[in-house]
């Protein structure tokens, strides 16, 4: 079968954002298998591609390639903002779970801005590698004060999320108008659960 879906206004789920959300595509049943090869855009520059197979048990085989703006999860990261296009290259494998999941989300020239914490990251460049159960990160990013960050490492997608990341920082600049300017530099390790439990090391100057 033939179909057109359109939602006349993201707005309603993330107000970010205005404007319809479309998708077209087929979908055909052969036994306990669909078929379906789906193509969707929406505003602030989503679109994505879908083709592959899904079957009545659950289990999926999509590949699933496209892009979709940052801004999406900010009500997720109040008063954080994040702007700013992810692309991703996904593979979806098995069941409907994160460890299902292979490919790459990459960003380039994002930025967050953290009002709370007086910081901001702009220049962000980003590469996450999913597969077997866990991402791997790759991030480099500008002070919006001076100085850059840098994130390497792997982080589990089930249970508490357990990570180890290294976090480069080099001349940071740390102000506070009326009291200070200082700069930071060194390498922080986060080593254990991100829901709980993780150790934080290393040496800043």
């Amino acid at each position: 079968a033939d179909f057109q879906l359109r939602l006349a206004d993201i707005g309603l789920f993330t107000p970010e954002f205005r404007g319809p959300l479309t998708a077209y595509g087929t979908a055909r049943q052969q036994g306990v298998t669909w078929s379906v090869d789906v193509s969707a855009t929406g505003p602030g520059g989503t679109q994505a591609d879908i083709a592959g197979t899904a079957s009545t048990s659950g289990n999926l085989n999509l590949n699933v390639d496209g892009s979709a703006p940052l801004g999406l999860i900010n009500g997720l990261l109040e008063p954080r903002r994040l702007s700013g296009l992810a692309n991703f290259n996904l593979r979806i494998n098995g069941p409907a779970a994160l460890n299902a999941v292979s490919g790459t989300i990459t960003t380039t020239n994002a930025a967050l801005s953290a009002p709370t914490l007086g910081q901001s990251l702009n220049s962000i460049n980003a590469r996450i590698t999913l597969g077997g159960g866990s991402a791997d990160i790759t991030l480099t990013g500008q002070s919006g004060q001076g100085g850059q960050i840098s994130v390497g490492g792997r982080v589990g997608l089930s249970g508490n999320y357990p990570a180890n990341l290294n976090i480069g920082l080099q001349e940071i600049v740390l102000r506070d108008p009326l009291l200070y300017e200082t700069t930071a530099s060194g390498q922080v390790t986060l080593n254990g659960g991100l829901t709980g439990g993780a150790v934080i090391g290393g040496v800043v100057n």
